[in-house]
């Protein structure tokens, strides 16, 4: 390694990478003004991390536990003694001490899938413009099913589309999907309306000859693309309610779903920025959100219904061929996952690149960066679909159900 590139590594003990190499190769220095603002914002880390943290190992690693009894994530107990068996299940698990005391263990794959002889090609997707003659105004997941089935007739190995996560359920939408509200759940405008509506046996002809006009608009009109589908999924929903299959459903997404829900229809009242809101609303676990919720529950239970609706369509679309969908590099900071974990999130800083050849003003992508030991100590509940983990401990943050 040249000493330009060990400077370049250096990392101060917030975990603040002090030094860069900019698009010209030359190493420059974080001012000592910014580095002091960050370490602030960041705070320092508690000598116990390592003692309360999840360990994370891999098959056939010793993480150091000695003997002891570990609860798998999806069910049963297995017992350890050093080494784990090569054949011990990947997750996020918790072992159970003697004492009582509960920790993670997270066991990964410890490398990336590098697959061998494998090769096919695919296609890169922009979901939105690539809509139909059936289309309303935007590329819908029957327009995905569509060139799904033809990719494989001609060979394709997968379909790349871009990220397909939420915003928030107002107007005006949001234009980029690289800046959502979540990571973890989808963005209804996405959905195809025809096929809910005839599923449910619900009548929504007009609306969606509406929807076809808006075909012949050069430009994407999200707005009036949402006001349209929003109208016919209400009633939809009003009149068939939920549906088979959806109360397990939601049982099986735990409480984030319900989060996400309450936070959309929190939205729809008090605006898409929950710092913008009334102090009691900025706390998901507060007494007023839970009122919220239980005077709101038919709109609670719509934007769940939603979700439930875009897994069943995104499911079928890309049945039988890879579909993968780009991630967006962080959420919106007044977005769900944001609201949901403020105390992981660095307020007041936002992700972005230096200057390079391209940008010589650099970057502002407007999303919070994560807070690397409080990720740590929350157990990295961030990747978590359903609930927080039993061992989560940040504080506000602990398991629920």
């Amino acid at each position: 390694m040249t000493h330009d590139a060990e400077a370049a590594a250096e990392v101060d003990p917030w975990g603040i990478q002090t030094h860069w190499i900019d698009a010209h190769d030359e190493p420059q220095v974080v001012p000592e003004g910014i580095l002091q603002s960050l370490r602030e914002i960041i705070s320092e880390r508690p000598d116990d991390l390592d003692e309360v943290a999840p360990i994370v190992t891999r098959p056939g690693h010793d993480p150091g536990l000695g003997r002891v009894e570990v609860e798998c994530e999806l069910g049963g107990v297995r017992r350890i003694d050093g080494v784990l068996p090569e054949d011990f299940p990947l997750g996020y698990h918790t072992v159970r001490a003697a004492d009582g005391n509960r920790r993670g263990l997270i066991v990964s794959p410890g490398r990336c899938w590098l697959p061998q002889g494998w090769r096919a090609w695919g296609w890169t997707v922009q979901l939105y413009a690539a809509r139909s003659r059936r289309s309303w105004g935007i590329g819908d997941l029957r327009d995905l099913k569509t060139l799904r089935e033809w990719s494989q007739t001609i060979g394709a190995g997968f379909l790349l589309v871009n990220p397909l996560h939420a915003v928030a359920p107002v107007q005006p939408q949001e234009d980029s999907p690289y800046l959502p509200v979540t990571r973890r759940f989808r963005n209804p405008i996405y959905l195809c309306v025809d096929d809910v509506a005839a599923e449910a046996d619900v009548d929504v002809a007009e609306l969606s000859q509406q929807g076809l006009a808006l075909n012949d608009d050069p430009v994407i009109d999200r707005d009036a693309v949402w006001t349209l589908k929003r109208e016919a999924l209400s009633r939809v929903f009003a009149a068939r309610g939920d549906g088979d299959g959806f109360d397990t459903w939601v049982d099986e997404q735990g409480s984030s779903l319900h989060d996400f829900a309450v936070w959309c229809a929190l939205a729809e009242d008090n605006g898409p920025d929950w710092r913008e809101w009334q102090q009691p609303l900025q706390d998901p676990r507060s007494g007023a959100v839970s009122r919220f919720a239980a005077d709101h529950a038919q709109a609670v239970a719509f934007h769940t219904w939603l979700q439930w609706q875009l897994d069943r369509q995104l499911r079928e679309a890309s049945s039988g061929i890879t579909v993968l969908q780009d991630l967006p590099i962080g959420v919106g900071g007044g977005g769900a996952d944001a609201w949901a974990w403020q105390e992981l999130l660095a307020r007041d800083v936002a992700i972005g690149a230096p200057p390079d050849l391209f940008n010589t003003a650099g970057q502002d992508w407007g999303s919070p960066p994560l807070i690397p030991w409080r990720l740590r100590e929350s157990g990295y509940r961030h990747s978590w679909r359903r609930s927080a983990p039993p061992w989560a401990t940040v504080a506000g943050y602990g398991s629920t159900t």
